[in-house]
């Protein structure tokens, strides 16, 4: 049986590898630095694990559970260990503050209908708002983000929000490419959530297949999909 679903992960972790492999090779990232990747997500998951359950890991630990040798534990520095901020934190941040402008009543007359904010120097700026919900970024640094992604409009002072969500094409090309790790690492654990959860935690996943779709319908379809999962989104965002 354990053979069987071994063998199963692994053409699962094929698949997944396949189309991740051009993307690599496109940006210089060769096999010893995947490699290099791989052994420091197995040190940073072994010893995650044993801090949930109260464990102090070792090494020793460390590589009795993973497989690697101790003496390539040992090589990765402690800030390596310890580095568990993903490169698009800026941009999670940046969209859990416009749900909050959009909901929080200091900030928004009602769901879904923001308020304009002073720039700083009242309670109720755009200044407090970001210290409330994105306080690890300073407020100039997520107001220049924002205007980027052309969520915000600054006028005399004051900030208008104009988007209540980001199109990734508007994100810059250095964070751009942090977005499929993102994507795919929630998708990966919302499987394997499903996969040991059965009562009401179980989160959403289907995937949708329609073999009666004729060819030339598929641009009216796509375009279909977009204007109401956009709207379900935003629908989301407000609730």
């Amino acid at each position: 049986m354990n053979y069987l679903r071994n063998k199963s992960l692994a053409g699962a972790i094929s698949q997944i590898l396949r189309p991740l492999i051009p993307v690599l090779l496109r940006n210089g990232i060769a096999y010893h630095r995947f490699e290099e990747i791989i052994r420091k997500a197995y040190v940073d998951e072994a010893i995650a694990n044993a801090q949930q359950n109260n464990d102090h890991p070792t090494i020793s630990s460390v590589s009795a559970e993973t497989g690697i040798p101790r003496k390539k534990i040992r090589r990765l520095s402690h800030s390596k260990l310890s580095d568990d901020k993903h490169p698009g934190q800026k941009h999670d941040l940046a969209l859990n503050l416009i749900k909050a402008w959009l909901n929080d009543p200091r900030f928004s007359f009602a769901k879904g209908n923001p308020r304009v904010l002073l720039i700083d120097s009242s309670e109720n700026s755009f200044s407090s708002l970001v210290n409330y919900y994105a306080g690890e970024i300073p407020s100039g640094d997520m107001l220049k983000l924002l205007k980027t992604l052309n969520c915000v409009q600054v006028d005399n002072g004051l900030v208008y929000l104009l988007s209540n969500a980001y199109e990734t094409g508007s994100v810059d090309p250095e964070d751009f490419i942090c977005i499929p790790g993102m994507d795919t690492s929630e998708l990966i654990r919302t499987i394997e959530h499903n996969r040991n959860i059965i009562d009401a935690s179980h989160k959403f996943q289907r995937n949708l297949f329609n073999q009666w779709l004729e060819e030339d319908k598929l641009a009216e379809y796509r375009e279909y999909l977009l204007k109401h999962s956009q709207a379900l989104l935003e629908e989301t965002e407000t609730t």
